[in-house]
């Protein structure tokens, strides 16, 4: 009896064992699930906040803005759902007033302003392309409405080939100052090709159009005017020639 008796509590010892084993993973695994969402969500907030602080750069509209506070105030929601922390649940409370502030806001300057440099040129090309990404993924899931992704993301493309036809006006002055005509040539009528194939059009694209337009003008009635003057040069030289062969008159 003693026996059996020992036999049972040991088969409940091991039952508690194992059964203390298995809670210990699961709050191990549970605790792993938090950090990777938390991690994934803080991820989200930095990549957001890095936008946001270039909004001075890149000609955002308040819609643009709303789209992001709101995606941070998500992220940072989901946070919270998993971990009880009171400077997330203030970020809350603050990201909640932003957004109410920018809904109230009047309407900003979206008026594209050429990049300077370079390098500025590809910060913004990078942030417009991480832009259209994000819209896709807030909209996948239905955090913005069709209408509202669509217009912003057609901005952007825009907004994307607008620094591209800056940065070819530039390449093209530099051919310019350079006399490198050929040059100069090749990358106005690549510019144009590319206007002509657009599906869309602003003020904005229209007048690099006229610009592109007007300068291959002016480089094919140079040209022209170049080829006129060398055929004066060639009969000119005829002339001379002509002259000089030409039998002298007797006196």
């Amino acid at each position: 009896m003693i026996f059996a008796v020992i036999v049972f509590v040991i088969i409940i010892l091991v039952f508690v064992i194992i059964a203390y084993m298995i809670y210990s993973d699961y709050q191990v695994q549970q605790e792993m699930d938090k950090k990777l969402i938390i991690s994934r969500q803080k991820n989200i907030i930095d990549e957001t906040d890095d936008i946001l602080m270039n909004v001075t750069h890149i000609p955002f509209s308040n819609r643009m803005i709303i789209i992001l506070q709101n995606r941070i105030l998500n992220a940072l929601q989901i946070i919270a759902s998993v971990q009880t922390n009171m400077q997330v649940q203030q970020r809350i409370n603050d990201m909640t007033t932003q957004i109410e502030i920018s809904k109230n806001s009047p309407s900003r300057d979206s008026q594209f302003v050429p990049p300077e440099n370079a390098d500025q040129s590809l910060k913004m090309i990078r942030i417009m392309r991480r832009l259209r990404k994000i819209i896709r993924i807030e909209f996948n899931r239905g955090r913005i409405s069709k209408n509202d992704f669509v217009d912003e993301d057609k901005i952007l493309e825009i907004n994307i080939y607008k620094i591209q036809f800056s940065n070819l006006i530039k390449n093209i002055d530099e051919a310019h100052m350079n006399s490198q005509t050929g040059t100069e040539r090749e990358l106005i009528r690549g510019g144009l090709n590319s206007l002509n194939k657009l599906q869309f059009h602003d003020a904005w694209l229209e007048s690099v159009k006229a610009h592109l337009q007007e300068t291959l003008d002016n480089l094919n009635a140079e040209a022209e005017k170049r080829h006129e003057q060398e055929i004066a040069n060639e009969k000119a030289k005829e002339s001379d020639i002509d002259v000089l062969f030409m039998p002298k008159k007797k006196w």
